[in-house]
């Protein structure tokens, strides 16, 4: 008696190889949309890095122009007067100051914006002073005087008796959102 044995192949079939495929193509494509997340927030978190050292330098700026008259005054009520009248240009909202302590490091200047970027709400344009390919710049970030910067630095000092409340808030841009971060201290007429 001859007995016949049916032969059976294991592989895959058709429908099992397009379902690995399937699997597999999703895995890529998540892998690769959480790859460019993390780029992005990168990006972001870059940015809120540099805003936040920026608006804390506009809070410094002031407060060593404080420092500054107190010395040249000999402390007393004149230093907090010529504090007060040194920093006046940047109570207003509407015309936004810029303080550079940077042009002439042994002079810090008030002036107001020459450019209030139309695509921010407020705030005086900067720009990072460096050319990575000349290596030439101060590695400062600086006011523009024309066209629009990827950070603006808004700075109003508000005298309120003895006190003086310092906000300094920068904002950027991010394709259509703008982002901003904001620092507040009061100084107070210690002399």
């Amino acid at each position: 008696m001859t007995s016949y044995k049916l032969q059976v192949k294991k592989g895959f079939t058709l429908v099992e190889t397009l379902v690995a495929v399937l699997i597999f193509t999703v895995s890529i494509l998540a892998l690769i949309s959480l790859t460019a997340t993390g780029v992005a927030d990168v990006g972001y978190v870059k940015n809120k890095l540099t805003a936040s050292y920026l608006a804390q330098e506009g809070v410094e700026m002031v407060r060593n122009i404080r420092d500054t008259d107190s010395i040249i005054n000999n402390g007393g009520a004149n230093a907090w007067n010529a504090f007060i009248s040194h920093t006046s240009s940047c109570a207003s909202l509407s015309i936004p100051c810029q303080i550079d302590g940077y042009t002439n490091p042994s002079e810090i200047t008030i002036s107001e914006c020459t450019n209030i970027l139309k695509n921010i709400d407020f705030g005086c344009p900067l720009y990072y002073d460096y050319d990575s390919q000349t290596q030439i710049g101060s590695g400062y970030y600086k006011y523009k005087t024309s066209g629009a910067g990827e950070f603006t630095r808004l700075i109003i000092v508000q005298n309120i008796g003895n006190e003086v409340r310092i906000i300094s808030k920068v904002f950027w841009k991010k394709g259509n959102t703008t982002y901003h971060v904001s620092f507040k201290e009061n100084l107070t007429n210690w002399q």
